[in-house]
């Protein structure tokens, strides 16, 4: 998600905005942290109308660990996409690997 916010800002534009919506996300209430990303979104939005966008087509989605009160060591798992980056190149290493499909249908599962 902020990967997806930053790319579309001007380099010199990313520390700041990356360091707002961190702070957000830190926030320890749901209506604190949505009431800081509401006021960047309506920050963005004059300039940045892209990014602004594409904070607002994923707020409710970055606030669920959140709302969930997720901490810890979990939260820094749950918070990054790497687990999932990892087991998607595993499987594709192993699918990769398979010279024989029996069909069509294993070849899409």
């Amino acid at each position: 998600m902020e990967r997806n916010i930053l790319d579309h800002l001007p380099k010199n534009e990313r520390p700041l905005v990356k360091r707002r919506l961190r702070a957000a996300w830190a926030k320890p209430t749901v209506a604190e942290a949505k009431a800081d990303l509401d006021a960047l979104t309506r920050s963005l939005a004059r300039k940045r109308p892209g990014a602004a966008a594409s904070l607002r087509e994923g707020l409710d989605q970055t606030l669920t660990v959140t709302r969930l009160g997720v901490t810890g060591t979990l939260l820094r798992t749950v918070a990054s996409t790497n687990p999932m980056e990892s087991l998607i190149e595993i499987v594709r290493d192993h699918a990769r690997r398979v010279r024989h499909w029996s069909s069509g249908d294993m070849a899409l599962r």
